[in-house]
C-alpha cells in the first residue's frame, strides 16, 4: 500500500474499481442475440469480464426489457446475459448486457486421445517418457535371455504373429 507523503494517508486508486474494458476490432465484432426463437444481429462495441456493450438494431431494446431469457452468441460461445439498465450508455441503441452464465458445452477429451497424442517435439513430455518406459519393458520381456527365463518371449512372439496375420 502506498501513502501520501504530506498527509500520511493511504492512496486509493479510483480507477481500479472500474472493470477493465477491451475494445473489439470492427472485423471481429459481429454477434447475435437470441430472444426466444428470434435472433438479432448486433455489434459488440467493447467487453469486460463482467459485461458486453452492444449496438443493437432499432426496436430491440424494447424486446430486451420484456425478455425473460437472453442469450448472446459470440465467437462460438453462448452466454446467458441480462440487461443492465443502471449503467448509462452514450447512444439510445447501445445496451449493456451483464454476463450471468456461460452456456457453451465443454467437450471432455477421451483418455484414448490423450494417450495417443504424444508430442514428440518436447523433451520433457511425461507421455513420451511413459511410452518409452512401456516400450523398454516390452522389449525386455521379449528378449531371448530374460523372456525365456520368465516364459514371456514365446507368448509375445505368438501375440505378434497373430496381430500380423490379422492384417493379412
Amino acid at each position: 500500500m502506498q501513502f501520501d507523503r504530506k498527509n500520511r494517508e493511504p492512496i486509493v486508486y479510483q480507477d481500479r474499481a472500474k472493470p477493465y474494458r477491451c475494445t473489439v476490432p470492427s472485423d471481429d465484432c459481429q454477434c447475435r442475440i437470441r430472444l426466444g426463437r428470434k435472433v438479432f444481429a448486433c455489434t459488440i462495441i467493447d467487453l469486460s469480464r463482467t459485461d458486453f456493450r452492444l449496438s443493437t438494431p432499432r426496436g430491440v431494446l424494447k424486446l430486451l426489457r420484456k425478455a425473460k431469457r437472453i442469450e448472446l452468441l459470440y465467437h462460438g460461445e453462448r452466454w446467458s446475459v441480462k440487461l443492465n439498465e443502471d449503467l448509462p450508455t452514450d447512444h439510445p441503441d447501445e445496451v449493456i448486457l451483464d454476463r450471468i452464465e456461460e452456456l457453451t458445452p465443454v467437450k471432455m477429451p477421451s483418455p484414448w486421445t490423450t494417450l495417443f497424442s504424444l508430442q514428440m517435439s518436447r523433451n520433457t513430455d511425461p507421455k513420451f517418457v511413459l511410452a518409452l518406459m512401456v516400450a523398454f519393458i516390452a522389449v525386455c520381456l521379449a528378449m531371448p535371455g530374460i523372456g525365456d527365463k520368465l516364459g514371456t518371449a514365446p507368448r509375445i512372439k505368438n501375440g505378434l504373429h497373430n496381430v500380423i496375420r490379422s492384417f493379412n
